[in-house]
């Protein structure tokens, strides 16, 4: 997994910094992938901030022999960035709660009521449209074509799958709108909450 390669890139577009990612990779995990964050020091400037992880082993993807190594990989940093990615996304979306509350108030236009189980808030289905969306967009701009397409296209069924049914819309959206971006996504952030009011 290119786990140095997803934080760099997530760092480069985001004013988060992380001094260390320690990953678990376990069976026992199934479904239930989370991210906890450390630090030491005040919580405004810490010494030290750490990310500690925890994610499902890959031997459902890598038995796929259909699938290339490449396309395996890239399936699997899916798990791996979605739970990275909750570390930057989710502070940009609690600057723009309001926002975010005001697009998404009746929920059930956004996820099935299956979904809403455990994503209960607006605030917690945006991020999870936005941190999938985003690594579409990191595998957009790191897989060749024929590859990302693949990668991309299971990561969209997932999200069908999960009960985020307007996912493939949004996600085309995001992509036009930040890819050969000239500001960050942090900065852009306010923009990519607003393609919601073009998605019927």
């Amino acid at each position: 997994q290119p786990i140095r390669k997803m934080w760099k890139w997530l760092e480069a577009d985001f004013p988060q910094r992380y001094n260390s990612y320690k990953v678990i990779f376990s069976p026992l995990i199934e479904g239930s992938h989370s991210t906890q964050n450390f630090f030491k020091g005040s919580y405004q400037k810490p010494e030290f901030k750490e990310c500690l992880m925890f994610i499902n082993s890959p031997e459902n993807i890598d038995f796929k022999s259909e699938y290339s190594e490449r396309i395996k990989e890239g399936i699997m940093s899916g798990i791996v960035f979605t739970e990275i990615d909750h570390n930057y996304v989710n502070p940009a979306s609690a600057d723009n709660i309001k926002a975010i509350r005001d697009l998404i108030k009746n929920k059930d236009l956004w996820a099935t009521k299956n979904a809403q189980e455990n994503y209960r808030t607006e605030y917690a289905i945006f991020n999870e449209y936005m941190t999938h969306s985003l690594f579409c967009l990191y595998v957009k701009e790191n897989y060749k074509e024929k590859e990302g397409s693949e990668i991309v296209n299971q990561r969209i069924k997932l999200m069908e799958r999960r009960g985020f049914f307007k996912f493939d819309q949004f996600n085309e959206k995001l992509i036009h709108l930040l890819k050969g971006r000239k500001k960050t996504i942090s900065e852009m952030y306010p923009a990519a909450i607003e393609i919601m009011k073009e998605i019927k």
